[in-house]
């Protein structure tokens, strides 16, 4: 018997669930972890899994990147200046 586990609750998504789930395009999330660097993509063999976690964080960093270029909302201490500089922030 197989349980249907809710989208949300799911460790790693299919392409079309993280589609689903974030908005964005099966084709836009293809590209993005075909790079050899992606932090959400898991390889079991040909087939590729969307690390949900790590995609939401992947998408609050985008988020992020651009409030800053368009000079929204800036919270926390030093996050200006460790956008500028390339660094990772996590907690702001």
């Amino acid at each position: 018997m197989r349980k249907n586990v809710p989208i949300w609750e799911k460790a790693t998504l299919t392409l079309e669930e993280a589609a689903e789930y974030s908005g964005i395009g099966i084709n836009n999330l293809r590209e993005i972890s075909n790079d050899e660097h992606c932090g959400f993509v898991l390889w079991n063999g040909s087939k590729r899994l969307i690390k949900r976690r790590k995609l939401e964080e992947y998408l609050e960093g985008c988020v992020f990147d651009l409030n800053i270029k368009l000079g929204k909302g800036i919270r926390g201490r030093g996050c200006l200046s460790a956008a500028l500089d390339g660094s990772k922030l996590r907690g702001t």
